[in-house]
């Protein structure tokens, strides 16, 4: 199954590029750990342009809720008459999507605009995680369909258009900066969980070297990445520029996964400490 939703929350193609990456240490100049006050665990899933970082929390009673952090103070959401409220995304004019689920047991994809929340959901969809929105208003993230199939979707303009990687078993969308480049994820038989860009209708294969499984959460306007990759047994986040992989693995963590990243290359995401409790961190490259 896909991993478009984050670890937090308790749910557990195109041609290769045609030059080298190669994989280093990241040595940041400034890690910030990001729990929300009382919460039992705490994700990180997107940071603005404006630094303000949005992402869930569990409280005591086991409930999800949605938070943003601004100028270092959290201010708590819900989605209106939802049992479970999960930011994924948010733009530089503070609009914030993400997914909710109801008293069904149905997952809905939001769009918080102006205060208000609308449910964005392909027409037939029976899953719908929405991942990001960008500074045109355009939507990525990815649904089931009647069949159960999942596919990644983009709305634009008012409309909804599906995509698939080529020959896979299923394909998710996580990211698209302002020049439309999205990226994710997908899945087939021969090569397993691979990250991919798509960029003008063709999809490129993302991997980190040596890696098991790569999967791609976030990209700014530069084109820069992050996501995650599985190495022996163990998950790592990672920070693309200049097709050079940068690992993010944060001291103690038993993984560590990197969601979203803004222009400043200030990046975001959610690591799980040596006892088994979330907490999401920024890290400055």
């Amino acid at each position: 199954m896909p991993n478009n939703v984050r670890k937090l929350l308790g749910f557990s193609v195109g041609p290769a590029l045609a030059f080298l990456f190669s994989l280093s240490a990241l040595h940041a100049q400034t890690l910030r750990t990001v729990d929300f006050p009382g919460a039992i665990a705490t994700g990180a899933s997107a940071i603005n342009n404006s630094n303000i970082i949005v992402g869930g929390y569990r409280d005591a009673n086991r409930v999800v809720h949605g938070y943003a952090l601004v100028n270092h103070r959290f201010k708590s959401f819900d989605v209106p008459n939802a049992k479970y409220t999960g930011p994924a995304g948010i733009n530089d004019k503070n609009q914030i999507v993400g997914m909710s689920i109801d008293d069904l047991e149905v997952t809905h994809g939001f769009l918080y605009r102006g205060g208000v929340f609308t449910t964005v959901d392909p027409p037939g969809s029976q899953l719908t995680v929405l991942a990001t929105i960008n500074n045109a208003g355009q939507m990525v993230g990815g649904y089931y369909d009647a069949n159960f199939n999942y596919h990644g979707f983009l709305f634009s303009n008012g409309k909804y258009t599906t995509y698939d990687v080529p020959n896979s078993e299923w394909t998710e969308f996580d990211s698209i900066n302002s020049q439309g480049e999205i990226v994710g994820t997908y899945s087939d038989l021969q090569d397993g969980v691979r990250a991919f860009t798509l960029i003008n209708d063709t999809f490129t294969q993302i991997d980190v070297p040596g890696a098991v499984e790569t999967r791609a959460y976030g990209v700014n306007d530069a084109g820069d990445m992050v996501g995650s990759f599985i190495s022996g047994q163990e998950e790592f986040g990672y920070f693309l520029k200049n097709r050079t992989f940068r690992k993010i693995s944060i001291a103690h963590s038993t993984d560590t996964v990197a969601e979203g990243v803004n222009n400043a290359d200030f990046v975001v995401g959610v690591y799980t400490d040596a006892v088994g409790v979330a907490h999401g961190f920024v890290v400055v490259p």
